[in-house]
């Protein structure tokens, strides 16, 4: 998803509708899929991009929010009543970031279910060194918020009070006002990636140091290391911790496991100090700490002879543990599509075991940057790509957000999909698949509103199969107006998975012939009185339909006269205006405007 020049996809999350929402910036106005930017039209900034996708990855709308600067979207979050909240730095001083300073701010975004603005908080930065002001979000630092227990979200981000950075903490209560906040680190530059909240109440930070020994422990090593902070629930420094080498070590992401430990994930580009055995010239890193007191219970370099991170770790609805990231390496029997590197995503142990490897992306850099567990074990990833080929089906231009669904293999893998009218004025609901494991059945159903849905059909599918499959479905009694189609199947064990919903417009005053007079002839029309006579001079007719302006049907009596005669009768209550008739004969389905006066 993306326009001609670049966007950038941070974060996403699952919605309880089904679908996904991805958030990053944009430099594209009015451009491919990217609506009105502010930005764009300013000094070549970026703007807040928000994508809400349905349950395929298919978009239900975009939005752009922030200034005439550089504004970008780094964390995003479903909300207990559904809506959605996001984290966003700033650089502008207009637009939604009405009332920030001009030294860098935060904007605090809660969006409705449609992506219109529910309320906003600008965390204004000041206009003079010495004032407030937060770090732009860069390849090693980014605000990140996630939900408290009590209802609340916890903020973090990187804060420039002076000269250097620190972490920032902040408590804020579901409204997102501002309940407390804490401000740590060294005398140097330190810069947080992430932060979480953990079982006991208090919270975990990520990043990187540029800090002594002396005043983190473990850090000193090199140009930045790894940070690691833990607080109390309201913001005590409990412990704080570093690793590293003489060169770039920094971690980006946490999880906390289920035997009361974290693990971190990041990357290093180090071949010394805590950074060994370096494998290649650069390696994802994975270590684990209690969470009581701190202490380092296992480090792994993972990854391959050339370039590697991990970015994100997140544990799965089944309680798995997996870290994201970027790799360009040929790590066992897997490899990369391109020389650039690829999604990287690996499956931990508590133990630190990796049980796999998997790659997937183009000839050119595809990147894993954030994830978020779904209901079926697996995860939406929010990815960036500059491929178009392989497993990316298109570049918009530059880099692009790249959606990527994973989790366990459905049953059935659709090669082929679409719903179309037939001559006859039926919708035909047509489908192939190109493999089938353990496939039990299809359903097809219909709708009115895109909401509530009927089973119309159910079709006994292959059960397995490695070859192309073709199904088919024809509704012979379509609504008027449009019509909604959504194709189901099982496995053998009963699970349902909801394939994509396609939309049908049935229209008579447009698309179905009217009544020829040499076949059929009604009297009067229009209609004065509780009656009218259809007579046909063709083949006799098999069914009649009255249906009004919006196609639902029309209660009628049908008397019959001969076989070229038939009477209606009309409802007493009905209202005077326009109605259709729908006759069938034979084969042929055929309409007429009727006018009731």
């Amino acid at each position: 998803m993306g326009g001609k020049n670049n966007e950038y996809a941070y974060a996403s999350t699952p919605t309880t509708d089904g679908g996904y929402v991805i958030v990053g910036s944009t430099n594209n106005n009015k451009d491919g899929d990217v609506p009105a930017s502010k930005a764009f039209s300013g000094a070549g900034g970026s703007d807040i991009w928000v994508v809400k996708l349905n349950n395929w990855g298919e978009i239900e709308w975009s939005k752009t929010f922030g200034g005439t600067k550089d504004d970008v979207a780094t964390d995003v979050l479903e909300t207990k009543d559904k809506g959605i909240l996001l984290v966003a730095t700033t650089s502008s001083t207009d637009g939604e970031a009405a009332g920030n300073g001009s030294r860098g701010g935060l904007i605090l975004l809660k969006l409705k279910t449609d992506g219109s603005i529910e309320w906003r908080k600008v965390i204004a930065s000041g206009y003079s060194v010495g004032e407030i002001s937060f770090a732009k979000a860069d390849a090693n630092s980014k605000p990140t918020i996630k939900p408290t227990a009590d209802g609340g979200y916890i903020l973090g981000a990187t804060i420039n009070p002076i000269n250097t950075t620190d972490f920032w903490l902040s408590k804020l209560n579901s409204n997102g006002d501002i309940q407390w906040t804490r401000t740590y680190g060294s005398s140097s530059n330190d810069s947080m990636n992430e932060v979480i909240a953990c079982a006991d109440g208090g919270f975990l930070m990520v990043g990187g140091t540029e800090g002594s020994n002396f005043e983190i422990s473990g850090a000193g090593k090199g140009f930045i290391d790894f940070c690691i902070m833990k607080t109390d629930a309201t913001g005590r420094l409990l412990w704080l911790r570093a690793l590293g080498g003489t060169n770039l070590d920094i971690a980006y992401a946490a999880v906390e496991t289920s035997d009361n430990a974290f693990i971190i994930v990041g990357e290093t580009n180090s071949t010394n100090g805590d950074m060994t055995p370096n494998l290649g010239q650069k390696d994802g890193v994975l270590v684990k700490y209690s969470a009581t007191e701190g202490k380092l219970l296992w480090k792994i370099l993972t990854g391959g002879d050339d370039i590697d991170g991990l970015y994100t770790i997140k544990k799965s609805s089944e309680g798995k543990v997996f870290a994201m990231g970027i790799s360009s390496s040929v790590i066992g029997k897997v490899k990369p599509n391109g020389p650039v590197g690829d999604v990287w995503l690996v499956n931990i142990e508590n133990s630190g075991l990796i049980n796999n490897h998997t790659m997937f992306g183009g000839a050119d850099s595809d990147i894993a940057r954030g994830a978020f567990p779904t209901a079926d074990g697996g995860f939406i990833i929010a990815a960036n790509s500059d491929s178009v080929d392989g497993d990316v089906s298109e570049n918009k231009g530059g880099t692009d957000f790249w959606a990527v669904k994973v989790g366990n293999q459905l049953p059935a893998e659709i090669k082929t999909y679409g719903a179309s009218l037939t001559p006859e004025q039926y919708v035909k609901v047509a489908w192939e698949t190109s493999t089938e494991i353990q496939s039990k059945n299809f359903i097809v159903e219909r709708s009115i509103d895109g909401i509530k849905f009927n089973v119309m059909s159910q079709i006994a599918a292959s059960i397995n199969s490695s070859t192309k499959k073709s199904y088919s479905y024809i509704d012979q009694k379509p609504f008027l107006g449009k019509n909604y189609y959504r194709l189901k199947f099982s496995d053998a064990v009963g699970k349902e998975f909801i394939y994509k919903t396609l939309t049908v417009t049935v229209s008579v005053l447009s698309t179905e012939p009217n009544i020829s007079a040499q076949k059929v002839k009604i009297s009067p029309n229009p209609v004065d009185n509780e009656s009218f006579l259809i007579e046909t001079f063709d083949k006799p007719i098999s069914q009649i339909q009255l249906l009004n302006i919006i196609g639902l049907p029309v209660p009628i009596e049908s008397i019959v006269i001969d076989n070229q005669k038939t009477q209606i009768l009309l409802p007493n209550e009905i209202n005077a205006g326009l109605y259709f008739l729908v006759l069938e004969m034979g084969e042929t389905k055929l309409t007429e405007k009727i006018i009731i006066r």
